[in-house]
């Protein structure tokens, strides 16, 4: 954790006192990009115990714990990946947490979403997978339901996406995810340095790649496990289903650029930070001290 903790504090802090950019200027692509919002949002550990993770659907909506702060991850996926790109960029979302529409539509502008209920999902679809972690069915789920949003409204709109950023909504950011340093290819996808390609916070892809992804996934689904929720699986399923691969975009380093908002060690943060440090986080990202929770 002291480790764990120093890494997560000594970044934040440079980030703010050295203003030197890690990658060069942003090249502006052509065209709208989506980013797909997808899944659900995990609580926050319990004092002492547990780490909030989302393991069933009675976990999910257990009010016990609080929520991972959507509006902060939010800001930060709009100042790291829609900012920071210079794009035209629509967002689209399909959630499991109904309790947070409100919250949602308070800290984003979707051009689509959708809220439902996990529960019936869980009854239905976890018999069939008995040995599957149900969050890993769950987010596929989610995944491919988001993915047709986004189809949905390019036939509405009569438009075409050029890329696409899949993301999970409790996901915290704090550099600049440059879409033009990563080369747009119809076999490469790209997400951050867990693993070798083994990452599961967020991929870019090209927007014919998440229409594969979508269609992909249905029949397996509703057949054969095949999932995307978990280290690692999307490079599986990417190799055996999408002939494509799963890169480290060589930006973003797990658990230092990027982490699931639950683990960061925000009540150490409230403890040891400085004011001016409290201060760049309420500009920045909308983090108060409320929100370091101990």
């Amino acid at each position: 954790m002291g480790a764990y903790l120093h890494g997560w504090l000594l970044w934040l802090w440079a980030a703010v006192v050295v203003a030197v950019p890690l990658v060069g200027p942003v090249v502006s692509n052509r065209g709208p990009n989506a980013i797909l919002i997808a899944g659900a949002v995990s609580r926050m550990p319990a004092p002492r115990s547990g780490n909030g993770q989302f393991t069933d659907a009675d976990s999910l909506y257990d009010p016990s714990r609080a929520y991972s702060a959507v509006h902060v991850c939010a800001k930060a996926i709009d100042r790291h990946i829609v900012k920071a790109n210079g794009i035209e960029t629509d967002y689209f979302l399909h959630s499991w947490n109904i309790d947070l529409e409100h919250d949602f539509r308070k800290y984003y502008n979707f051009t689509m979403a959708e809220f439902e209920d996990n529960r019936p999902y869980e009854k239905t679809f976890k018999p069939i997978f008995p040995t599957k972690h149900w969050a890993e069915i769950s987010f596929t789920l989610s995944v491919q339901r988001v993915v047709g949003l986004m189809l949905q409204h390019e036939v509405k709109a009569s438009i075409s996406y050029k890329r696409v950023v899949l993301i999970r909504p409790d996901v915290f950011i704090n550099t600049d995810l440059l879409l033009s340093k990563l080369p747009a290819s119809p076999k490469i996808l790209y997400c951050n340095t867990h693993g070798n390609g083994a990452g599961d916070f967020h991929f870019v892809m090209e927007r014919a790649q998440a229409e594969r992804l979508a269609t992909a996934l249905y029949p397996r689904l509703y057949g054969v496990a095949g999932s995307v929720g978990n280290h690692g699986s999307m490079k599986k399923f990417a190799a055996s289903n999408l002939n494509a691969t799963v890169q480290n975009d060589n930006t973003i380093f797990a658990g230092f650029n990027e982490e699931v908002y639950r683990k960061v060690p925000w009540h150490h943060c409230l403890c040891n930070a400085p004011d001016w440090w409290r201060a760049y986080m309420a500009e920045t990202y909308g983090m108060t001290d409320a929100g370091l929770v101990a």
